[in-house]
């Protein structure tokens, strides 16, 4: 198959997973995802609005795409087009990666097979697109820092400096394991020269690789301030441990768990074998990556990146894939064993697919905390308060539905939500009164006087709320005089000052 071909397929399949992806993340009539709601506020803080503390801040390229996104194909269709193309970026930036260290037929397989994974379907069904996107990027930037390392100079330190601006302008998550690599690069190469002169080379421009990034500074000393210095203590509760790493890793690859547990012992091991095909490029980069992964996940034990786990893998399938290329066409002139290879690596990837496909709708209703009606609900909450009043919103199945609110209502807001998922201080602020105000007892006295010592004018409940007793929030309205705003079958608007 040429080069042209490879290309032509890749995409055709990688255009066929959105299309198939945005028809489910579409088929509720409802904005799919958690996190697509706070990426909308941060959107609207890109743009001047004073919703949010000015504490609050990300890397703007998701804000502004998915706002982006929003405006032009509406809410519903705008938030599933980013999510569905987000799901494919890892696939990409393996196909790229790969295409750029001059892999032939052995980088169409793995980046096929990356398209339908179902863990990136699960990151693209609760809002991960920061992290997917930069999924995509981390491959191309290691190569890219691989080149750097390897000739530095004006061309390489301003290729891999743009391309490392656009990762930490996307995610400030993956980041660090780029970071981590490059330098795990530029230690391998002095060790191996015996000698510090790669690693004064590499200083010398290392300036002009930063240069692109400097405009970020100002978002990164918040992010700084609060993962770092001031971190959320609740964030500790959903950190890997040793009783629980295998568990979450088996979650990564619940669609299709006898191949992945063929493909992860491999990509374990692919760092320590000394491989004969000449790929030695790929194989610093698999080594590299490793390292930098198996380092961030110990220092952080942050659950989430074990997410990255299936780019790295398939990363290593390239290599497994030609070596057996290889060795089958030495071998067997006749090609029969490179056809089979072909031919097993082709059922492989259809399966995934289908395995992964299989799971989306289950991934986009667990996700999903928004519905038509509560839509309707927050709109109803906008119409009725001024800019300057609250409006108060419990979680619906542990999401922090108060994102969606502050976007699309653009008034501040009170929302509950398990503070581990939090990063800064106002919001574990707010979110503290929150569930204080909405505890399973909801409504008494003391729960509307935490409402009014909030300063709260309007609350949403969602008939999703576990905790929601609908005679009795209706006869609490009725004794303490608050106007129904609106009722239908998916929340309550209360006017309540």
């Amino acid at each position: 198959m040429s080069g042209a071909s490879q290309t032509a397929l890749f995409w055709a399949v990688a255009a066929t997973m959105v299309v198939i992806r945005y028809v489910v993340f579409a088929s509720d009539g409802a904005p799919p995802t958690i996190d697509a709601g706070n990426w909308l506020a941060f959107g609207d803080s890109l743009l001047g609005g004073d919703v949010r503390d000015s504490s609050i801040s990300y890397p703007p390229v998701v804000p502004a795409g998915v706002s982006a996104a929003v405006g032009i194909f509406g809410l519903t269709g705008g938030v599933s087009l980013f999510a569905s193309l987000s799901a494919i970026a890892p696939g990409c930036g393996v196909f790229h990666a790969l295409g750029r260290l001059e892999f032939g037929r052995s980088r169409l397989f793995p980046a096929l097979a990356l398209l339908g994974v179902g863990s990136v379907g699960e990151a693209a069904s609760w809002g991960g697109f920061p992290q997917l996107i930069a999924m995509g990027l981390l491959p191309i930037v290691v190569v890219l820092v691989s080149e750097f390392v390897e000739a530095p100079g004006r061309a390489t330190s301003l290729m891999a400096g743009s391309v490392v601006m656009l990762m930490l302008a996307t995610s400030h998550f993956v980041a660090p394991v780029a970071v981590v690599a490059g330098v795990v690069l530029v230690g391998v190469k002095v060790v191996a020269m015996r000698s510090a002169a790669p690693l004064v080379a590499v200083l010398r421009w290392l300036p002009l690789l930063i240069l692109p990034s400097i405009w970020l500074v100002g978002t990164y000393i918040d992010l700084i301030d609060a993962v770092f210095v001031d971190p959320n203590p609740f964030s500790d509760l959903d950190n890997l441990s040793t009783s629980n790493f295998f568990d979450r890793l088996e979650g990564i690859y619940v669609d299709a768990p006898i191949l992945w547990r063929v493909l992860v012992p491999l990509t374990v091991v692919s760092p320590f074998i000394s491989w004969s095909s000449g790929r030695s490029s790929l194989v610093g980069i698999v080594r590299a990556m490793f390292v930098a992964l198996a380092f961030v996940v110990i220092i952080t034990r942050e659950g989430r990146y074990l997410y990255l786990i299936p780019t790295l893998s398939m990363l290593s399938v390239a290599l497994w894939l030609a070596e057996a290329q290889r060795r089958g066409v030495r071998v067997d002139r006749g090609g029969f064993r490179q056809t089979a290879l072909v031919g097993v690596a082709s059922l492989a990837i259809v399966a995934q697919m289908f395995a992964g496909i299989r799971q989306l709708d289950n991934q986009r209703y667990f996700y999903t905390a928004m519905s038509p009606g509560l839509v309707l609900a927050i709109d109803a909450a906008r119409s009725n308060t001024t800019p300057d009043e609250i409006v108060a919103i419990p979680s619906v199945r542990g999401a922090p539905v108060g994102w969606w609110v502050e976007a699309l209502a653009e008034r501040k807001v009170v929302y509950g939500s398990p503070l581990r998922w939090l990063n800064f201080s106002d919001e574990v602020r707010r979110a503290t009164v929150a569930n204080e105000i909405f505890m399973p007892d909801f409504p008494t006295d003391e729960r509307d006087e935490l409402l009014d010592a909030a300063g709260v004018a309007v609350v949403i409940l969602p008939r999703a709320w576990e905790w929601l007793e609908l005679d009795e929030v209706l006869a609490w309205a009725e004794a303490k005089d608050h106007a129904m705003v609106l009722i239908n079958g998916d929340a309550l608007v209360l006017r309540v000052r």
